[in-house]
């Protein structure tokens, strides 16, 4: 049990697992929970709750050991038994000691949808059961202060008063702990989708609509002066069409995987169209700079034999250059980087034309 909890808690690279890892956890803190209710219970000889929190702890024991490979299903059990320790206690003990407030909490499980996966569809599941413990609460709230239900067993006031305080905080730390999951699970969620607005899915570089945005962005800030330049890998159609288009895919993978090196010149490079690439200079880096850093990048291609199957590819890239200044227009600049790029093309290709 404790290597396992070691090994959940090492591990925690993405919200995924974190949240497994929070969900091993919760099932350790509700085992804990039902041995101390448990040892209240045989206190007060509640001879019904000392039955079903042995299940409970029986249950939560199995999970600890053997770990929790089906969430869903896991999920369930703990509204199964949370659900009738919540109910039988409130017939036992009463309204008084706090086990109404579970049921708040038992609302936020499946309104706050924490532990379910990133994708998950939409279900109306929430909204019955929701229903169902709003139900529960008023009808317990009416019967049992009313007197038409009156508890099983008598406990002392001030043992409610404390029994109270507990549920009551480990029903607000359970809201909070839950919010919070929900909270960042939805945050990840918006990041997925920005990265899909903002990103080339092939080649995880960015894409046409976020350096547009890039470009708008320099312009509106004030920037005068930076370098434009449209890179093209030479003959990529005779690659797809010798290889086939799964080869066409790794090669644009593998040239951006090395243009991502660029980057650290603060060179800026997103994926413009088909095997066509689009590269921004920092606003205080020269022209003949940002030339001499593509070229590098471009006698790189060419030294490089990219491998596919069992063939070795090797391809160059052709570069159109031009440069940004307060007196044209973003829409001129990249047309003219574009026919520099046809330049360099016409030109015999794997040359740089400014």
């Amino acid at each position: 049990m404790l290597n396992q909890f070691k090994l959940l808690r090492k591990n925690i690279y993405t919200f995924q697992e974190k949240i497994n890892f929070v969900t091993y956890l919760s099932s350790l803190i509700l085992l804990i929970l039902h041995l101390l209710f448990l040892g209240f219970y045989i206190y007060e000889l509640i001879i019904p709750m000392i039955t079903i929190d042995i299940i409970g702890i029986i249950i939560y024991i199995y999970y600890a050991i053997k770990g929790i490979k089906n969430s869903n299903f896991y999920s369930f059990v703990c509204y199964f038994c949370i659900s009738i320790h919540t109910i039988m206690a409130l017939l036992c003990i009463g309204w008084n000691s706090g086990y109404n407030l579970w049921l708040f909490a038992l609302v936020c499980i499946f309104f706050l949808p924490s532990f379910g996966k990133l994708e998950e569809k939409t279900s109306n599941r929430p909204l019955i059961f929701g229903i169902f413990y709003v139900i529960v609460y008023f009808a317990f709230g009416f019967l049992i202060p009313s007197g038409l239900v009156k508890p099983f067993y008598e406990i002392q006031n001030m043992t409610s008063v404390v029994l109270f305080g507990i549920n009551s905080a480990i029903v607000f730390v359970s809201i909070i702990a839950f919010t919070y999951f929900y909270t960042t699970r939805q945050k990840v969620k918006e990041d997925n989708l920005k990265r899909l607005a903002d990103y080339d899915v092939l080649t995880n570089l960015k894409n046409r609509n976020a350096i547009n945005h890039i470009i708008d962005q320099k312009i509106k800030e004030g920037n005068n002066k930076f370098s434009v330049a449209i890179l093209d890998i030479d003959w990529f159609k005779h690659v797809n069409d010798t290889y086939g288009h799964n080869a066409g895919d790794l090669l644009l993978k593998e040239i951006a995987r090395k243009m991502k090196e660029l980057e650290g010149f603060g060179i800026t490079c997103a994926r413009w169209r088909g095997e066509e690439f689009l590269t921004l200079g920092p606003n205080d880096m020269p022209v003949k700079d940002f030339v001499d850093i593509l070229n590098s990048y471009r006698r790189t291609i060419r030294e490089s034999q990219f491998k596919y199957d069992r063939s070795i590819i090797k391809v160059t890239v052709s570069i159109g250059v031009a440069e940004y200044n307060k007196n044209t227009s973003i829409k001129n600049v990249i047309e003219k980087a574009d026919s520099n790029l046809y330049k360099a093309k016409e030109s015999g290709r794997n040359k740089t034309v400014f």
